[in-house]
């Protein structure tokens, strides 16, 4: 039972990131689907444990709403690396905003 319980841990890092990218896709609720998604790819699991998993990555993402949600589908689709690129973006250009005040700083004077 506890090979079902901790599943993720035997998966290829390619898995679990088709299996996070699919368990995001349907809103963190459709652990059924999923189960049997994984179990043609040769992974024991079960309904259960991939619905612990579904709620473990649902906490992690930081999305409170209700599984299968319009609002978790929507901050599903950010979290799946959206949200990440995003602010590495806006740090890009924090860095090159400090780069044009300095030089503006260093014309004024």
């Amino acid at each position: 039972m506890s090979r079902a319980r901790n599943f993720v841990l035997n998966l290829s890092d390619e898995l679990k990131e088709q299996l996070d990218s699919m368990i995001r896709k349907e809103a963190y609720g459709n652990s059924t689907a999923i189960a049997d998604w994984l179990q043609q790819r040769g992974v024991k699991t079960s309904r259960t444990a991939v619905a612990r998993y579904e709620q473990a990555l649902k906490r992690k993402d930081g999305v409170l709403d209700m599984a299968g949600s319009f609002n978790a589908t929507v901050k599903a689709s950010v979290a799946g690396g959206e949200l990440a690129s995003l602010y590495q973006e806006l740090g890009e250009l924090e860095y090159k905003k400090s780069l044009l005040l300095e030089r503006i700083r260093d014309l004024m004077e």
